[in-house]
């Protein structure tokens, strides 16, 4: 028996804004998504970052201690000023194609996104395709929104899309509980490995085969004769 994993791409928000209070939501989310990560041994996981632009910062693995050593250099205050906006859009649209090419076949996908702020590139119903995408890579997008400023009502509605759901965090405690509640939301069911039925016959007519050939043989030599 063993546990079916889950293909988790972690979609963290690392614009300005993460950075601005001390301590950050950077630092919330960093610390909670450690945690996380050692919650998840034996699951698959990716980080990818964004602001204005996507980058896979660790593609999908397994060893969950990559994605513990490369948080710290994801940090908001260390992005040049491309990364200064938010554009969720592209993100989660960068986060489909990936699951598409890293996901390992067996297991649900899971798509956590992780963010501050609004973004432009989901208005105008364009929120609609990046659903689309998403459920076409067979991802369920489950939505962090860190902070007391507004959320983004079309991440909510493509978390609502894709089969996920929405939370709101507001401080380091909340962020825990987020996260400890994505971890029982997101786990999946052990699987029992069924012997595999083999075709016996074979194997015992050879056997009883060659006990007869003995026999015949035993009985040839044992044989009595008057000459």
């Amino acid at each position: 028996m063993h546990r079916k994993l889950t293909n988790i791409q972690i979609v963290l928000d690392v614009s300005w804004s993460m950075g601005w209070e001390s301590p950050s939501r950077y630092s919330y989310a960093r610390d909670a998504i450690e945690r996380f990560t050692l919650a998840r041994e034996g699951d698959a996981m990716g980080l990818i970052i964004f602001g204005e632009k996507q980058f896979r910062w660790i593609p999908m693995t397994k060893d969950l201690e990559a994605i513990r050593l490369a948080l710290p250099f994801a940090n908001p205050k260390h992005q040049p000023s491309h990364m200064r906006g938010t554009a969720i859009g592209g993100a989660l649209r960068f986060a489909a194609k990936a699951m598409q090419v890293d996901a390992k076949d067996e297991g649900d996908r899971v798509v956590i996104l992780v963010s501050d702020g609004a973004s432009d590139d989901i208005q105008n119903n364009w929120h609609l395709e990046v659903a689309d995408e998403l459920n076409d890579a067979g991802a369920k997008v489950f939505y962090l929104h860190i902070g007391t400023d507004s959320h983004e009502p079309a991440a909510m509605e493509i978390a609502s899309l894709t089969g996920g759901r929405s939370f709101v965090a507001g401080d380091a405690a909340a962020m825990q509980a987020v996260f400890s509640t994505l971890d029982q939301m997101t786990r999946t069911t052990f699987l029992t490995e069924q012997p595999e039925p083999r075709e016996m016959f074979r194997s015992v007519a050879w056997f009883a085969l060659a006990a007869c050939g003995l026999h015949t043989v035993g009985l040839m030599h044992l044989r009595y004769t008057p000459w």
